[in-house]
């Protein structure tokens, strides 16, 4: 056998291994495991590949995305392997269980419904004269009315968030029509018990007090529309064209 070592200077096996006595193998068994046990603990491996089925029917589509662009988005952003089949059963493996549970909550937030009661941590997408629209799982919108959003009178929408702005809301109800109705404020009096369950809202929690402080202070500046304060050009009352007609009338 040569004498030329069996790894090189970086732990990496040499291209020739071959015709090996009893000895040479248990030393390389040995080696292998040593620098797999050092990689193990400098990245927290815990070990093992673990393959997860998901079953998501025909939504199984939502998750491929148009030519394979969500699954590969998936992979990119957890590691994980991620196989759709044909019946919409889903499959995921990874090598630690961080990654797999990453992808597999995002595969079944793309497939699954929004349901009433459940609070999500969104992001503003859309600003509208009378709510804001919250993307609260990917691709799904609901409608965050000026109403729900505090105790506090908000003149206007665009001094209280903006686009990319993520706000904790409770989905209020779905009505009829699968519309997605969320509320910001009846969350106040959850906010311990939701801090409690997810570390993500409790961060949130401390900006959404922050936001009430600057909501209180807004109170008092100018009225919204419709409440009375200065009129604009270009409104009219009932009334007003009788009124001016009447005033350019010349005296009999």
């Amino acid at each position: 056998m040569s004498d030329r070592p069996i790894f090189d200077t970086d732990n990496r096996l040499t291209d020739k291994v071959g015709g090996m006595g009893r000895r040479e193998l248990i030393e390389l068994m040995k080696k292998l495991c040593s620098i797999v046990a050092e990689q193990a603990r400098e990245t927290g491996f815990r070990g093992g590949v673990r393959p997860d089925n998901i079953s998501v029917g025909p939504n199984g589509s939502v998750a491929i995305g148009p030519g394979g662009k969500t699954i590969r988005s998936i992979v990119a952003q957890t590691g994980a392997k991620v196989d759709v089949e044909d019946d919409g059963r889903i499959y995921v493996a990874a090598l630690t269980y961080e990654a797999a549970n990453h992808a597999v909550k995002i595969i079944t937030d793309l497939t699954r419904e929004v349901q009433a009661g459940e609070t999500f941590l969104g992001t503003v997408t859309r600003m509208l004269s009378f709510g804001v629209f919250v993307e609260v799982l990917p691709g799904k919108e609901g409608l965050l009315h000026v109403s729900e959003v505090s105790t506090y009178h908000i003149p206007r929408l665009e001094d209280a968030f903006s686009i990319g702005d993520q706000v904790l809301v409770v989905v209020k109800e779905i009505d009829d029509m699968k519309r997605v109705n969320l509320s910001r404020r009846r969350l106040f009096d959850q906010y311990d018990a939701l801090a409690a369950q997810d570390p993500a809202f409790a961060a949130q929690i401390e900006v959404e007090r922050q936001r009430e402080i600057k909501y209180e202070a807004m109170k008092g500046e100018a009225p919204a529309r419709g409440a009375g304060g200065p009129r604009r050009d270009g409104d009219r009352r009932p009334g007003d064209r009788d009124r001016r007609d009447r005033d350019r009338r010349p005296p009999r």
